[in-house]
């Protein structure tokens, strides 16, 4: 099922990608960036398969590796098969530094 698009804006994101064929990828950056992470595992994606949360300042940026992280724990990490991730998110060192 494809995602809600919201209209996309500058500034940092957290997305999760959806691939035809069930996989996915989660990751940090720009439209542009999620676009590329695409190509990188060999696909093309309509904007319809982008999940994406925008943050548009330096400390929000912060928030999307954390949200990175929430997005890939909560579809069972890279351990999952079914995700492209192979290693795990900047952002879950953030938690841990945050919980210091």
């Amino acid at each position: 099922m494809p995602f809600t698009w919201r209209p996309r804006t500058a500034g940092y994101l957290s997305y999760t990608l959806r691939f035809p064929d069930g996989t996915r990828h989660h990751g940090k950056g720009d439209y542009s960036r999620a676009k590329q992470s695409a190509r990188e595992h060999g696909y093309e994606v309509a904007e319809t398969d982008i999940d994406w949360t925008s943050a548009d300042s330096h400390r929000e940026a912060f928030e999307a590796f954390k949200d990175e992280h929430e997005r890939l724990e909560a579809d069972g990490g890279k351990e999952n098969e079914d995700n492209h991730n192979r290693i795990n998110s900047p952002g879950g060192k953030k938690y841990e530094e945050q919980d210091r």
